[in-house]
């Protein structure tokens, strides 16, 4: 993994889409905001927004484990540990798409909060979504644009 993905995963990313999974909190919006705090290790910061807009904030850390064929996101707290795939860091739109190491469930991240609908195709089209069902995935309102 090289520094400037590192550098460049910091900021502010908002949650596009992912799948229907049984949340206990089904949240309006997510933020998800990561700051570096050594090499491939980062802060990161969950906001989720509720419809009454109350907010739920959580901390975790986040490591980045590069291996040849993909790359590892394993996020953990006191009580919490996860593994994630980075199936797609699209630079160029500031586009991060994420499954559970089953593929089971998927996270589109970016770091503006409306994606235009080609874009959104065009990073999709790179990834193979036949481990997937597409037809179960929820977008958070406006977060596509034409």
């Amino acid at each position: 993994m090289e520094t400037c993905l590192n550098s460049h995963l910091s900021g502010k990313w908002y949650q596009i889409a992912r799948s229907r999974i049984n949340l206990k909190n089904d949240f309006s919006e997510s933020l998800f905001y990561l700051s570096i705090s050594c090499e491939n290790n980062y802060d990161l910061l969950f906001v989720g927004i509720n419809y009454d807009r109350s907010k739920i904030i959580k901390k975790f850390s986040m490591k980045i484990i590069s291996k040849k064929e993909e790359t590892i996101l394993m996020i953990k707290n006191r009580c919490f540990l996860k593994t994630f795939r980075l199936l797609l860091h699209d630079k160029e739109n500031d586009i991060l798409i994420i499954s559970d190491m089953k593929y089971k469930h998927i996270l589109i991240l970016s770091k503006k909060s409306s994606v235009n609908h080609e874009i959104m195709e065009l990073s999709l089209s790179k990834i193979d979504f036949c481990k997937f069902d597409v037809t179960d995935i929820r977008l958070y309102s406006s977060s596509i644009i034409d």
